[in-house]
């Protein structure tokens, strides 16, 4: 069992300010003395024993959905910071008409307060953003304007041009949905159309506006840094996040590097989202791959 802590802070919107609880796991090492295979984590890289892996959830997943994902880093000797994001999942009051953030939010104090307690708690490991999805927008950004290294898995932007045929109507069609019912609503009832959860309306204005234009132009940081760090884990018949959508959220960066994995054939549903209830796979290319976002 791995050894956890709970910390907490405040995210400030333009009319309130929301606790947010966080979550703070690390392994718990065996006694090394003995060689014996029974008493050595012998499947543990070195370099996860100092690595914290800050977690950032896809959009509308709450974090109770990732407990196979979060374990799986742990068993491999990551330390994992995680939380669900600002009035989603265990963070109440839940976004509603007048509950308000965007992307610009996430990036300058989300994410920030997740470092800050992921330093506090390990000081001594070096800390790397993992993102499905949205979190895979989210902290990519954060890499090119702080240089963090970033891991993404099945992420890439929405731009509707990474996309052919049906699949670029599709995406125009989502965008014209979701901008109605932000007018009606206050806010994206994703729940609605089974697309996320409830989403706050800049966010979702921001998402839109990134699948019309391709540009990260609602971000008031200098994007064009020559910093960023990325390893990309592609999902093979990923189609919400295709390799071109990935290829495209990692031109943002100053070095980035993808790869495809396959999931187990016997796992049935939308390989965008199904991957963390088997996440073995992903987990492994991550361990095999680390030295990419050194």
């Amino acid at each position: 069992m791995p050894c956890s802590f709970q910390d907490s802070f405040q995210f400030s919107t333009q009319t309130a300010s929301y606790c947010v609880k966080v979550h703070i796991d690390k392994p718990v090492m065996t006694d090394t003395t003995d060689t014996s295979d029974t008493n050595v984590a012998a499947n543990v890289a070195d370099k996860s024993l100092n690595t914290t892996i800050i977690f950032l959830n896809a959009l509308g997943v709450p974090l109770r959905k990732y407990n196979k994902v979060i374990h799986g880093l742990i068993d491999k000797g990551f330390s994992v910071v995680s939380a669900d994001y600002p009035c989603c999942g265990e963070n109440t009051p839940h976004v509603k008409r007048g509950i308000d953030y965007s992307y610009q939010n996430l990036v300058t104090q989300f994410i920030p307060s997740l470092v800050k307690i992921a330093r506090g708690h390990t000081p001594d490991n070096r800390v790397v953003l993992m993102g499905h999805s949205l979190g895979g927008h989210i902290g990519t950004i954060y890499s090119v304007i702080h240089d963090t290294p970033v891991i993404g898995v099945a992420c890439g932007t929405t731009y509707y041009k990474n996309w052919r045929g049906l699949g670029r109507i599709r995406i125009l069609q989502a965008v014209a949905v979701i901008q109605a019912l932000l007018k009606v609503y206050g806010y994206l009832p994703g729940h609605l159309i089974g697309m996320g959860d409830k989403e706050p309306k800049t966010q979702m204005n921001n998402w839109c506006r990134l699948a019309i234009t391709g540009k990260f132009d609602f971000i008031r940081q200098d994007l064009n840094t020559g910093k960023g760090k990325a390893l990309y884990i592609n999902i093979d018949g990923d189609d919400y996040a295709p390799m071109s959508a990935t290829k495209h959220l990692g031109e943002l960066c100053a070095y980035y590097t993808i790869y495809n994995v396959k999931l187990d054939a016997d796992l049935k549903g939308n390989p965008h989202g199904v991957w963390i209830k088997q996440p073995e796979v992903v987990i492994a290319k991550i361990c095999d791959r680390l030295e990419d976002v050194d």
